[in-house]
């Protein structure tokens, strides 16, 4: 096993959000569906969908987009079941439940996500956030550690590796697994985060990032891609 610990003096962001796009006509399906895989209650008076648990960083905003799903979701969600049917039920169907210890399934509008057992002493709900990358996983692995002041591991004999301790996040592991295929659209499924300083987004650029949009009349947050080319969302630091 290996574990590189964060070289950052303090976490440069800090989780804020998920945020999920869907089109128009699958939000109330897919809302309400993820409304029972991960067991949050859906916020009244929003244009799209706000989904809130009971504990701190549950949230779960699900935004209207033009553009329909065309390409495998590149960030997707885990989450722990005591019945998969219970999802299938919600409007979930199985994708393949034979080549892994979990179940791989498709939500309403073929979203994937991953139906693992509840173990002793777990709850069911969310679980881990999972990111395709490139065949070595580590440097971004490592990247995104640093920025979050998690630790990067990697278990001896897996391709796979995954930072712990995210910031602040409502999910035990943010997992990254090498693919094939390039990224080739705008991630379905994206995080928000809070800086926590004023620089952190200068930091983040001389690091590697890159800024897709500024501050401006619409949005008050800055729009960026990590090293391998993920959205992400920056919000300034919380006043005082």
């Amino acid at each position: 096993m290996t574990s590189t610990a964060s070289a950052t003096p303090g976490p440069l962001l800090r989780f804020q959000a998920l945020c999920l796009d869907t089109d128009a006509a699958h939000l109330e399906q897919v809302a309400a569906f993820w409304s029972t895989a991960l067991g949050w209650e859906r916020e009244p008076g929003h244009s799209g969908a706000v989904l809130r648990g009971t504990r701190p960083g549950e949230s779960l905003w699900i935004d209207v987009v033009p553009e329909p799903r065309t390409v495998k979701h590149r960030t997707h969600l885990d989450v722990r079941v005591e019945d998969v049917e219970t999802l299938l039920a919600a409007g979930a169907r199985v994708d393949d439940a034979t080549s892994f210890p979990w179940v791989v399934l498709r939500d309403p509008e073929e979203g994937e996500l991953c139906a693992f057992p509840v173990g002793e002493g777990q709850r069911p709900g969310l679980y881990e956030v999972c990111t395709d990358c490139g065949p070595d996983a580590e440097p971004i692995t490592r990247w995104w550690a640093e920025v979050l002041g998690g630790e990067a591991r990697r278990d001896e004999g897996d391709d796979w590796a995954y930072v712990t301790q995210p910031g602040g996040a409502p999910f035990e592991m943010w997992v990254f697994c090498p693919v094939p295929e390039p990224k080739s659209a705008k991630n379905r499924l994206h995080l928000d985060f809070r800086a926590t300083r004023p620089d952190s987004v200068e930091i983040l650029l001389e690091r590697g990032a890159t800024l897709l949009r500024a501050p401006d009349d619409e949005v008050e947050w800055h729009v960026l891609a990590d090293p391998d080319g993920n959205e992400l969302c920056v919000f300034a630091p919380e006043a005082g």
